[in-house]
């Protein structure tokens, strides 16, 4: 009597559409009785259960109980309650039927990826002897392709940083990818987890569309260490920086050049004439010629300490804007520590300047 209840329960929750119509509780609690002779031996029924759960012969009277009350859940509505019975039976013993039947509790709540891949799994999994395996495999690719024509939107995840937990709707957690992942057209909320933190932001999905969604954790510890700024504003200051940075180093050295140039071709005309002095007295090497061009020599070489000293200055002044940028808001790998860079003021015996402190 027993096997033909679970027979009866079995062959109508495959023949149906989602499941069969709950049986009275008299059924229920016929079919999960134990029968004379297994009461005569509660020592040895355990194993004998297990043995048989592992051949895949049959639901255990455990995994009958949480049958029941997975398609009395599914016929109130209640397919949360029911995908959790299905799963428990699963740590039971694996068959086809409960694959089958979460894949379609999956369906029922629009968690696309996860009723494939349980729809996926029936025609691997060991079978139960009450329904062909043939016939099972065979409602399992019909649902497949439902499942395609219902999950017809997909989103892309662009994901910082790219190593997060992703669920949706609840759903199995999995590692953020690039891949497609296909969705029933609407709203969907998307819980993200890393190791620092958490984000839940809503999408929308739109049928036959591909829409793509951006998910960042950001690090509340590394944003405070940062000064509070958002990676965008770092990146911004880190543009101004490398920016001003590279324009004073150029102009610097070009100053600076530009000095030293002038600087050589003054002294070169100044000692041309003492050259010339040397043998003549007259015309351009004359003495007030030479006092002349000397005050001249003198005024240029003047311009071009100022040009190389102030080029000098400047180009300094655009390496130390270089280096704050590398240690302070240039982009760096996850996960490595910040840096800083600061100015201090020194004290000693020799004098009192400014320094530079770094720490890594």
């Amino acid at each position: 009597m027993k096997k033909f209840l679970i027979f009866l329960a079995l062959f109508f929750l495959a023949a149906s559409p989602v499941f069969a119509n709950p049986r009275s509780t008299r059924e229920r609690s016929s079919s999960s009785s134990r029968s004379p002779a297994a009461a005569e031996k509660p020592a040895d029924d355990a194993a004998v259960v297990a043995d048989n759960v592992a051949v895949g012969t049959s639901f255990s009277e455990q995994q009958v109980g949480l049958n029941n009350e997975a398609v009395d859940a599914t016929n109130a509505g209640n397919y949360q309650k029911a995908e959790q019975l299905f799963r428990a039976m699963l740590h039971l013993g694996e068959f086809n039927v409960i694959w089958f039947n979460l894949g379609r509790t999956y369906a029922s709540q629009g968690k696309c990826m996860e009723a494939r891949e349980a729809l996926m799994r029936v025609a691997g999994a060991p079978p139960i002897k009450e329904i062909p395996k043939s016939e099972l495999d065979a409602r399992a690719q019909d649902h497949l392709k439902e499942l395609e024509m219902q999950c017809s939107a997909s989103i892309v995840l662009q994901c910082r940083p790219s190593e997060m937990a992703i669920s949706i709707n609840g759903g199995v957690e999995f590692d953020c990818h690039a891949l497609p992942i296909a969705l029933v057209p609407g709203d969907h909320s998307l819980h993200a987890k890393t190791s620092y933190g958490f984000t839940t932001k809503s999408i929308k999905a739109v049928a036959g569309e591909v829409v793509s969604v951006e998910v960042e954790v950001v690090d509340l510890e590394k944003l405070l260490a940062d000064g509070g700024l958002t990676p965008e504003e770092r990146a911004q200051k880190s543009f101004l920086f490398k920016t001003l940075g590279y324009t004073f180093i150029g102009v610097g050295a070009a100053t600076a050049i530009g000095g030293g140039v002038l600087a050589g071709v003054s002294y070169s005309r100044y000692q041309d004439l003492l050259e010339g002095n040397k043998t003549s007295q007259e015309g351009d090497y004359s003495y007030d010629n030479i006092m002349k061009e000397k005050s001249k020599t003198q005024k240029k070489l003047n311009i071009s300490y100022g040009l190389i000293a102030g080029g000098s200055a400047i180009a300094v002044t655009g390496v130390v804007l270089v280096i704050v940028d590398a240690v302070k808001y240039a982009p760096r790998p996850e996960g490595e520590d910040v840096s800083s860079f600061q100015f201090l003021p020194y004290v000693s015996s020799d004098g009192v300047g400014m320094g530079l402190r770094f720490s890594f």
